[in-house]
């Protein structure tokens, strides 16, 4: 792997709320998620996935985000294994 272009960038976190029957959480979930991402800097946010999950602690609404930086140190390539 010689070229930088080749090392995956993106980035992920996930955030979750119980999922009971108070209205306003998934409002709450988006705005935890909202304030997760301004507190990350410079973002550039490829993609969201939302979910539900059962578990045995109970129901969860979660939210995945996935983002590169913007305002990163760069990348730099490392060889592996002595290559």
């Amino acid at each position: 792997m010689n070229d930088p272009r080749d090392i995956a960038s993106t980035l992920t976190f996930a955030q979750s709320v119980h999922a009971d029957d108070e209205p306003g959480r998934f409002s709450e979930l988006l705005r935890n998620v909202a304030d997760t991402v301004d507190g990350l800097g410079r973002v550039d946010v490829h993609d969201m996935t939302f979910r539900q999950e059962s578990t045995p602690q109970g129901d969860f609404l979660t939210i995945s985000v996935y983002y590169d930086r913007l305002d990163g140190p760069d990348l730099r390539i490392v060889p592996i294994h002595g290559d």
